[in-house]
């Protein structure tokens, strides 16, 4: 009789539902732009994480923050992507000046001032590059479109993005993915597999002195009293993490205005 394997899933408790830290690799960068300019970068990113935390609890989607760019040759990063089941999407935090935004021939304009930070393929080629990591893994996934989430920097002021197009990914206000987090974030435990390979690029795990994974939530919930004999945290096997060799590390790198 011929003998039929079967792939047994990983288990949805595998890895915390927030991985890493929000914001930590821009309020570095505070002795090179200010620390008004690093902060105000370090905002968007934790605003972002604050609203993804309503939806990453347990039993619901995985979030990982800070990622390095897994392209040689690109120094950048990405601020966070979330999984919802074999659904993987990329999400940008920027905190901009307020105004109307808008696009045309592939120009974009806040009023009639260029501005052309905002015209960067940094999402195009970091979905790519995602996309050909994870189809390494031999795990079926779903790469969603993009999003780039733009916080107001002034709150009393009015922010337009209804004709910004930015390229590879759909513009949203802070407010607007505030009020429609579960929309973009999905409502599915995240498939472990999957977060098994994103993990080694998580820019706080590779910095400890160790290199041994250390997981961070960026709003950690009230822990109930653990069993001395029951560990916090017990990995499955076949998902051990390998982290990225020290041979080619990726610095990060920002322009003044692109916060």
């Amino acid at each position: 009789m011929k003998s039929v394997s079967v792939r047994i899933p990983p288990p949805v408790t595998a890895f915390p539902n927030a991985i890493g830290s929000p914001g930590a690799s821009v309020s570095e960068l505070g002795i090179k732009f200010g620390r008004a300019q690093a902060s105000a970068g370090t905002d968007g990113e934790i605003r972002t994480a604050r609203a993804l935390a309503s939806c990453c609890q347990p039993g619901g989607p995985t979030v990982l923050h800070d990622l390095v760019l897994p392209m040689s040759g690109i120094s950048a990063n990405i601020d966070h992507i979330i999984i919802s089941g074999n659904e993987v999407r990329i999400l940008d935090s920027k905190m901009w000046t307020p105004g109307f935004y808008w696009t045309f021939a592939g120009h974009t304009r806040r009023g009639l001032k260029r501005i052309e930070h905002a015209d960067k393929q940094t999402m195009a080629m970091a979905t790519t590059a995602i996309e050909k990591l994870l189809s390494n893994t031999g795990v079926r996934f779903v790469m969603k479109r993009p999003v780039l989430i733009v916080w107001s920097s002034n709150a009393r002021k009015r922010m337009s993005l209804r004709l910004f197009r930015p390229f590879g990914a759909k513009a949203t206000t802070g407010r607007h993915f505030t009020s429609r987090t579960r929309h973009f974030a999905g409502n599915e435990p995240a498939n472990q597999e999957l977060v098994a390979a994103l993990i080694p690029l998580v820019l706080s795990l590779r910095r400890t002195e160790n290199r041994t994974p250390t997981y961070r939530t960026a709003t950690p919930p009230p822990r109930a009293p653990i069993s001395q004999a029951t560990p916090d945290f017990i990995p499955e096997p076949e998902l051990s993490v390998e982290p990225i060799a020290e041979s080619s590390p990726s610095k990060v790198i920002y322009e003044s205005d692109d916060f």
